[in-house]
């Protein structure tokens, strides 16, 4: 149903990808939780998967959605799991890390564009020729 009726590209047949996989808009946790957010999955269809009852279940009905219907279909899942300090420690540093990298990068763009102010010349830019693109480029692969 999905190949025959969907307008996405994704529902579509590929060779790239198993039939099942057609229409898969990817991973999502419970509404309301951040961590679990999809900008692919809309909210409504983020809460109808999670009504669904067991693994490979279908919705009984279609969910209206940014301004498409949907079928939902819960193609896989993972249970919580509780994980102790020792085996969460190394990705909370590295989330630390990651955190205090992009503060010290915020740091020293705002300290960058204080010393070196950023002008832009639009005469000189529109003077500057667009490149053209080559056949090579241009030949649908």
């Amino acid at each position: 149903m999905v190949a025959e009726k969907s307008r996405d590209p994704r529902g579509k047949p590929s060779t790239a990808l198993p039939p099942e996989l057609a229409g898969d808009l990817g991973i999502v946790g419970p509404p309301g939780q951040a961590r679990g957010e999809n900008p692919n999955v809309p909210e409504p269809l983020r809460a109808a998967v999670f009504e669904i009852d067991k693994l490979g279940g279908v919705l009984p009905r279609v969910v209206a959605a940014g301004g498409a219907f949907h079928i939902v279909r819960m193609t896989g899942k993972t249970d919580a799991r509780d994980r102790t300090f020792a085996d969460a420690e190394r990705s909370i540093r590295v989330a630390l890390a990651q955190e205090r990298i992009r503060a010290r990068e915020t740091e020293l763009e705002a300290e960058l564009k204080k010393k070196y102010p950023v002008t832009i010349d639009e005469a000189a830019l529109a003077k500057i020729p667009l490149p053209t693109p080559s056949a090579k480029a241009a030949a649908p692969k």
